[in-house]
């Protein structure tokens, strides 16, 4: 039997449902992304197919426990892992069938006990005399698939079957014509909100701006519309004005008055209630129809259902969704009663929650919220509990196995919703998981027993059996650095390096309400412009200074960069534009392409159509420069959002009497002196304003203010340009050492000891640089600096180079690769999506477990990341190895970095996988739930289900092999790519920075895959088969 079981549930089978289980939830992410969230969950994520998988999944991974003796002691920390991995498939189990989430709304001053179910129920009663029956099915239904209901109750002998017919995503309504219809009008309305399509029944009334309309109705209604042999008439109690849409004819109709009701006709009522007649069906009804076919929660979902009773059946259309009750319809046949709604469904709960005050905090001078909370009172009679409580983001309310967490707000700020989660075994068997996980894995570092273990001796044997290492492959890098123009500009008046520094030290409040240094400022202004922070020899405070006070002149030199053909003849230019080329006697001469590019989507947009948006924005901002409308330098005396203000907008603002003196004169005297210092050389009076408006700064902008301390270390960092310098040094010094290392290949009589030595020392002082650099940027915005996407590539970079210092004492190789590999990552930070400025935190980001989470995962990056690089270059020593035997120095040199990969994937794996699971802890202590199947945490799991499945070939037959392994190891990095990437661009979800439309995907993708693919088949046919990882 246990033979039998063995091969059953063998490594290969292990390794089949890992990829199965790998493809199969990135796959749900492209369906969630184009169909909705209920669409992945009802193919993939509560599929029964997909939980048999998990299953199988699970009794593999116990059965391979017991076939490779874990539970002996030198394995513990190997088993240890492994069952924590099982308890993770049981809390997620637990999750999956016995808890449940919801919301609860509450105003200010209210109390509830109920919760609103995130699933979707199927509700209703049937009623016969004094017989009631309840409906009370939870339903999944979604735009792919098969979507059914069926039910059959029976009521003293009488079956009422209950049939869905269809299903509509994302619907609304319109209007069909019908045998068996009624009358029906169309009418169309524009509100503030949009057009609105209204229909009317015959004898309904309905609200439109606040007068009821009713047609063929005898109720009191303002406006009476009827019809009359197959036309339609209508009175109004108000005066009426029409205007016909193809003569423009108008006319004002008396009220009491009767007229035609026609089509083409704009009628307004009362002098602000506007409507046309769209459409009169006299036999018509009232359809459903899907404006999409993603389901989405802002929409409603429509159901068509028949209701069968006996003979008679009837349809109805239900209309509702995840988060919202229901709305009931009702059906009648004979003596039963059928009440039907599909949605949401109120949950009790064994106590109360009343909200006492909803509390918004927003950072200073801007609408962004820093934080939000309720202030509630727990209410539980039964227990004799009256408690109070403050619930915010990361502070969460438990209470009898209830957990609730701070998760909107009512658009009014007068009430609050929470998000409330009952899975008090789910997550306790979750969290044992993961503390298992992360003492199983750090354990396997201790042990003498470990791969781990193993594989560094292995490095150790090869590096002793092979001469001194060298590579024959020359890799060819481009050389780094940018050379800034350093020319003096001769026809501007300069603004000396010394008291551009001074307005350099003045603050600033940016559009988040975040105080910082105009130096600061300067530089993503500039940058942003030119591409630099330095122009023709003068610094970005001398610039933008310069722009301020002399924007004529700045008009007229050669700013921006145009890089078409053809923006470059529209506009008339060679390589650069000054603002005036962009206008002439008709005014903006990119008016029309702005606007055309603009409406296009991202993904059918040409490449002349982003060149005209980059230059457009570029223009925008140095429009705004030359107008000052960057520089909020004014704080106001007890302003209640501590907002600050530009000289543009201080000059109708009363500052008092004391403060108006200097504010409402301060530019213009300040520039008038500014003019005359540059003919005079004279400072004095200059220097004196700036010291001047320091001081009313720190007299009334104190409350915000950062420490100088704080101010002169941001000033300090934007100068050393740490990152921006570390291109060229981590590019050049890496480069070098490796072609030294690859050298020794082949000469192994040359001895590079002492130059190898001092390039290990110099990438080490980058590496000081760069911990120094993410260390003052922590300190200047007080948040670990991995909060957005610029400062998560810079310390990418930091872990990769990391991850090579640690592997250099048994492969200096490994540190030249992962070194230029930095430089690389560096490159990417440089790239426009990536913004470093500094900004303040949204609420949820305030969190311990945020910083740990991302610390760990991104930490991970590089440790995969130097797999990968290895793994290429270990690719082109196959390609380019002569001699295949097994003992010669490329083959030695092959399987010592096969070893490092091994060993840096295995490092890499634990901590994706211990970050990831950190990850759902923040999650759970945020929003309330550990695991929602977000876009980027599903593709952190496929990358360790990949890496899983690429450390464990070497069970596999036919992918033990050293060309296998590599291949896998560089191939497999993809997934990160598309973790960190992918999911950010193309994919929607909470990580995501998409903004709907899909980008495109960029051209060396396609290129980076043809070399893969031609390296990967070239290497294939030059293997050696026999090369196995063992």
């Amino acid at each position: 039997m246990k033979k039998i079981l063995f091969k059953i549930f063998s490594m290969p089978l292990a390794s089949i449902l890992t990829l199965t289980i790998a493809i199969a939830i990135g796959t749900a992410t492209f369906i969630e992304n184009d169909f909705g969230t209920a669409t992945a969950q009802k193919i993939i994520y509560k599929a029964s197919w997909f939980e048999l998988v998990i299953f199988l999944f699970a009794i593999t991974l116990c059965v391979n426990m017991v076939r490779f003796n874990l539970f002996r002691l030198k394995k513990i920390p190997i088993l240890i892992f492994h069952l924590a991995g099982i308890l993770v498939i049981l809390g997620a189990g637990i999750t999956r069938y016995i808890s449940y989430e919801g919301l609860m709304p509450i105003r200010e001053g209210s109390s509830t006990n109920q919760i609103l179910s995130i699933d979707t129920y199927m509700n209703g009663t049937i009623s016969k005399g004094d017989m009631v029956k309840k409906i009370d099915d939870k339903v999944l239904f979604a735009s792919l698939g098969n979507n059914s209901f069926n039910k059959t109750i029976d009521m003293d002998g009488q079956q009422v079957k209950i049939h869905l017919k269809d299903f509509f995503p994302d619907s609304a309504e319109k209007i069909e014509e019908a045998e068996d219809g009624y009358e029906l009008i169309n009418l169309i309305f524009g509100s503030r909100s949009g057009r609105q399509n209204i229909f009317v029944k015959t004898d309904e009334i309905v609200p439109i701006d606040n007068l009821l309309f009713g047609f063929n109705s005898d109720s009191e209604a303002d406006v009476k519309i009827f019809s009359r042999n197959d036309s339609l008439f209508c009175i109004s109690k108000h005066n009426t004005e029409t205007l016909s849409m193809l003569t423009q004819q108008m006319d004002t109709l008396a009220a009491g008055e009767t007229f035609a009701f026609q089509m083409q006709h704009l009628y307004t009522f009362n002098q602000r209630t506007s409507i046309v007649l769209s459409n009169y069906f006299t036999k018509g009804k009232i359809v459903p129809f899907a404006k999409s076919k993603k389901v989405v929660s802002s929409a409603y979902n429509a159901l068509v259902v028949d209701v069968e009773v006996g003979d008679t059946k009837k349809e109805i259309v239900l209309y509702g969704n995840s988060g919202v009750l229901g709305k009931p319809e009702k059906l009648t046949f004979g003596d039963i009663t059928i009440d039907l709604s599909y949605g949401s469904k109120n949950i009790d709960l064994p106590f109360e929650i009343k909200l006492k005050d909803f509390e918004m905090e927003r950072y200073a001078g801007s609408n962004s919220a820093s934080s939000y909370a309720s202030e509630v009172t727990l209410l539980d009679p039964a227990d004799n509990v009256n408690m109070d409580y403050r619930i915010y983001m990361n502070h969460v309310l438990n209470y009898k196995g209830y957990r609730f967490f701070q998760s909107s707000y009512d658009p009014d700020e007068l009430g609050t919703v929470l998000s409330v989660n009952h899975d008090f075994w789910g997550s306790t068997i979750t969290y044992l998981a993961y503390l298992m996980l992360a003492i199983g894995m750090s354990l396997t570092f201790f042990s003498k027993n470990t791969r781990i273990r193993k594989l560094s001796n292995r490095i150790t044997k090869f590096r002793n059996l092979r001469t001194q290492s060298a590579i024959i492959a020359l890799l060819l890098l481009s050389s780094f650095g940018i050379t800034a123009q350093q020319s003096t500009s001769t026809d501007l008046n300069v603004i000396p390096k010394e008291h551009a520094a001074k307005f350099g030290d003045i603050l600033v409040q940016d559009m988040m309400g975040r105080i910082k240094p105009v130096n600061t400022l300067s530089s993503e202004l500039i940058r942003k412009l030119t591409g630099r922070d330095v122009y023709e020899g003068q610094n970005s405070d001398q610039v933008l200074l310069g722009m301020i006070a002399y924007p004529q002149e700045w008009g007229k030199k050669k700013l921006i960069k145009v890089s078409h053909p053809q923006l470059k003849e529209i506009l008339g230019v060679e390589k650069y534009a000054s603002y005036e080329d962009f206008f002439n006697a008709d005014g903006y001469v990119l008016s029309k392409y702005a606007d055309e590019s603009n409406r296009i989507t991202s993904a059918n947009r040409s490449k002349f159509d982003k060149d005209v948006i980059k230059v457009d924005e570029r223009l925008n901002i140095l429009y705004m420069i030359f107008r000052g409308s960057f520089l909020k330098i004014f704080p106001k005396e007890n302003d209640p959002g501590n907002k600050w203000f530009t000289p543009a907008e201080s000059a109708s603002i009363d500052f008092g009497e004391e403060a108006n003196l200097l504010v409402h004169n301060f530019l213009s005297w300040y520039l008038g002196n500014l003019d005359k210092a540059i003919q005079s050389n004279d400072w004095k009076d200059a220097d004196f304003g700036l010291e001047g408006l320091s001081t009313y700064q720190a007299k009334y902008g104190a409350e915000i203010m950062p420490s100088q301390a704080k101010l002169n270390t941001e000033i300090m960092y934007n100068k050393m340009d740490v990152f921006g310098k570390l291109i060229s040094w981590y590019g050049l010094v890496g480069f070098v050492l490796l072609m030294l290392l690859m050298v020794q290949i082949f000469k192994p009589e040359w001895k590079f000891k002492w130059p190898v030595r001092i390039g290990i020392g110099l990438i080490v002082i980058g590496f000081l640089f760069h911990t120094i650099g993410l260390a003052m940027r922590w300190y200047i915005s007080g948040h670990a600096p991995w909060s957005n996407g610029y400062e998560s590539v810079i310390y990418i970079a930091w872990a990769t180079v990391l991850a090579g210092l640690l592997f250099s004492r048994k492969s200096a190789i490994t540190l030249g690769a992962t070194s230029i590999l930095a430089a690389w990552i560096l490159i990417v930070s440089m790239m426009s999506w990536a913004d470093p400025q500094i900004t303040n935190l949204v609420p949820v980001l305030k969190s311990y477990w945020l910083t740990i989470h991302v610390s760990i995962i991104t930490s991970s990056y590089g440790f995969l990341a130097i797999g990968a690089i290895l793994a290429f270059m270990n690719l082109l020593l196959i390609i380019l190895r002569k001699n295949k035997d097994a003992g010669s120095r490329l083959s030695l040199t092959i399987n010592e970095l096969s070893s490092v990969i091994e060993s840096s994937l295995i490092i890499g794996l634990f901590l994706l996988t211990i970050g990831t699971f950190l990850g759902g802890v923040w999650a759970n202590e945020s929003w309330g739930r550990y695991w929602g199947w977000d876009a980027k945490e599903t593709w952190s799991m496929v990358s360790i289900l990949v890496y899983t499945f690429i450390v464990h070939t070497r069970f596999i037959p036919g992918l033990k092999t050293v060309y296998a392994f590599n291949l896998l190891s560089f191939v497999g990095f993809a997934s990160i790519i598309m973790t960190y990437f992918g999911v950010n661009f193309y994919l929607s979800g909470l990580h995501s920075y998409a903004t709907g439309d899909p980008v495109p995907i960029p051209a060396f993708v396609y290129y980076a895959l043809m070399v893969t693919i031609i390296v990967a088949t070239i290497a294939y046919f030059r293997q050696n088969p026999n090369e196995k990882i063992t």
